[in-house]
């Protein structure tokens, strides 16, 4: 469980935090917003979407952040199999 997760983690390493930080995909056509960023809506198909996720403390579009940031998001770790629904989309790492 989640809960023993992060019992687990504070008292067996010397992890002082632990943060969860969800990623969304918003499409710009039909308005939906689906878990994970994806390269495209699993619900139109369509391929304008925008990625938010949270940085620094709060939810933001992708498009919008720096060479750095969006450095950050490349070395965060995704446990991808498990947020896969089956559909064609994928999980798209900006």
């Amino acid at each position: 469980s989640l809960a023993n997760f992060v019992l687990k983690t504070f008292h067996c390493t010397t992890n002082d935090q632990i943060a969860f930080s969800p990623e969304f995909t918003n499409c710009n056509d039909c308005g939906r917003t689906e878990r994970g960023i994806r390269e495209k809506c699993s619900y139109c198909g369509s391929r304008r979407v925008e990625g938010i996720t949270r940085i620094t403390g709060y939810f933001t579009k992708i498009s919008s952040w720096n060479k750095g940031k969006i450095g950050e998001l490349h070395d965060r770790y995704r446990n991808q199999e498990y947020f896969l629904t089956g559909t064609d989309s994928k999980i798209m790492v900006a």
